[in-house]
């Protein structure tokens, strides 16, 4: 995808790729992209999209209340693409119940050529992946739990990089384009089993890494499975089925899936590690040691240079996190919580909610016999331990 254009974003691209792949399991993954206008949502996530097949998605910028249900094109393992989470909001429910149920029905009233009013049902089958951006960080709490959040990077450094960028030509020709949209088609949609005793290691260092448990863990760890999952399904061909006929995921495909979404996953379950959400939180800390009172969010904005809907948006996603509470006795003022919810802070080790390779293995040895990867990101081939944590 640099060859495309695309400047850092790494994790993010690859993330919406393999979640994009992950619409030919039961369970794909939906992502939704946070940031600031001109930040390089919508670049990024077409850019992964551009490997993807026409066939298999569906772009579109607008879907109003009911064009979802009486649409001819079928969402069925298909990836559908809103290129602003706003043009999406008047079809949400009809989203939302797609994403969770994998099927929605509606019946709708109609008079029929007599005269007289009748029903009609209308069904549209899951299950579907669903890809979107918007500017707006206060996301609504039932879309929040059913995507995987991705932040593009905002900082300096990746401007300079766009910038000195945007002094090259890049040529990504059409015969190489169509090898990726081949690889795509030749997957089948062959089953593949949930990676138990993987799991089972990968929690045994999870929950002790985030006490207590946040509910949106119950979601996102659905949502890792799924790329773990999808990262075998793109293998399938490496990864011979079992006796039962299903793809086994092994820890090849939890090296890729933690590499790729490791901060995604981190910043989703733990609303704090979001990084704006820190910032945030830095700045109220700051203002009121300065000020020696609670913070107007007029303040906060001017001190952040933050347009009014960010600054809102992550106010409450800081209050979510127990970093930042309001003022009771005053409107719209704010000020560093005193006594920080146990568990949301976010504050886990450096290497993240995830475990490193090495301390699968050492929990299970048998996990890592023969391991031997890709690295993702690099391109570089992994073996034995790998320390990805310091990635």
């Amino acid at each position: 995808m640099r060859r495309m254009g695309l400047v850092g974003e790494g994790s993010n691209a690859l993330t919406t790729y393999l979640s994009a792949t992950s619409r030919l399991l039961e369970d794909p993954v939906s992502n939704i992209y946070v940031g600031n206008s001109a930040a390089g949502k919508s670049y990024t996530m077409l850019a992964a999209m551009r490997l993807i097949p026409d066939e298999e998605k569906i772009v579109r910028q607008r879907f109003s209340a009911q064009a979802i249900m009486y649409t001819p094109l079928e969402f069925e393992h298909k990836v559908v693409v809103i290129l602003e989470r706003t043009g999406a909001e008047a079809g949400a429910y009809n989203i939302r119940t797609i994403q969770s149920e994998k099927d929605v029905v509606i019946e709708v009233t109609h008079r029929d050529t007599s005269g007289n009013f009748g029903t009609a049902e209308f069904r549209k089958k899951g299950p579907t992946a669903f890809i979107t951006s918007t500017v707006n960080p206060d996301i609504d709490a039932q879309d929040l739990s059913r995507a995987f959040v991705l932040h593009p990077d905002e900082s300096e450094a990746q401007t300079e990089a766009i910038l000195d960028s945007q002094l090259e030509e890049y040529d990504f020709p059409s015969a190489e384009l169509e090898l990726w949209h081949d690889a795509q088609r030749c997957l089948a949609r062959v089953p593949v089993a949930v990676p138990g005793r993987l799991g089972k290691a990968i929690l045994h260092f999870m929950k002790a890494r985030a006490r207590p448990l946040p509910p949106r863990l119950r979601r996102d760890w659905r949502h890792i499975m799924a790329l773990i999952q999808a990262s075998a399904l793109l293998h399938q061909y490496q990864r011979p089925p079992s006796e039962t006929g299903k793809i086994l995921p092994d820890l090849r495909d939890y090296y890729i899936a933690r590499v790729i979404a490791r901060e995604v996953f981190d910043q989703s379950v733990l609303r704090a590690a979001d990084p704006k959400v820190r910032e945030l939180a830095g700045a109220v800390r700051l203002l009121y040691s300065q000020a020696g009172s609670s913070i107007k969010a007029d303040v906060i904005t001017s001190h952040l240079r933050w347009g009014k809907t960010t600054v809102y948006g992550h106010l409450r996603a800081a209050q979510e996190a127990g970093l930042v509470q309001e003022d009771p006795t005053a409107h719209y003022a704010y000020m560093p919580t005193l006594s920080p919810k146990a568990g949301h802070l976010g504050i886990v080790s450096d290497a993240g909610l995830l475990p490193t390779v090495d301390e699968i293995i050492t929990f299970d040895p048998e996990l890592g016999e023969g391991f031997a990867v890709i690295d993702p990101l690099t391109g570089e081939e992994m073996e034995d331990l790998p320390d990805e944590g310091k990635k």
